[in-house]
């Protein structure tokens, strides 16, 4: 998790400087289709408050954002066909569009069809990316070493 954070954080710095992009709700969109954990929820809220720092928009409104972001993808996960890529692509597309229309109606940022289907389509990679980063490098604290 602190790895993921680390990530964020560069993220959060790399969107607010020049990238059109908001590849901190795409991480966070994947690893809330990849694990189901309150420690997303947390991991919303704090790179919500980076990102609302580096922005300069009001301190509570992206970790509201993301946080519910978080919560909608989480949602998303539990339907039975979760792990079919067709399904990730439409999550990711519906949550990418909730947030870019509550951005409009919120803080005025126009709607740009093109950076927002950039986010929808690195929402497919980065779910697989981080799959495997939590099957291969994440502990599981339900596995013990049994000694005879």
């Amino acid at each position: 998790m602190k790895t993921f954070l680390l990530l964020l954080i560069l993220l959060a710095f790399l969107q607010s400087a020049f990238l059109p992009l908001n590849l901190v709700l795409v991480l966070l969109i994947a690893r809330s289709l990849v694990v189901e954990d309150r420690s997303n929820l947390i991991l919303a809220f704090g790179s919500g408050l980076v990102l609302s720092f580096l922005t300069q928009v009001n301190l509570g409104y992206w970790p509201i954002v993301l946080v519910l972001a978080v919560k909608l993808a989480g949602m998303i996960r539990k339907l039975p066909v979760s792990f079919n890529p067709v399904i990730i692509f439409l999550g990711g597309v519906i949550v990418i569009s909730i947030v870019a229309v509550v951005n409009n109606f919120l803080i005025g940022e126009k709607i740009q069809i093109i950076p927002r289907i950039w986010e929808a389509v690195l929402v497919l990679p980065i779910f697989y990316l981080t799959r495997a980063w939590e099957e291969r490098f994440v502990v599981k604290s339900g596995i013990k070493l049994k000694i005879k």
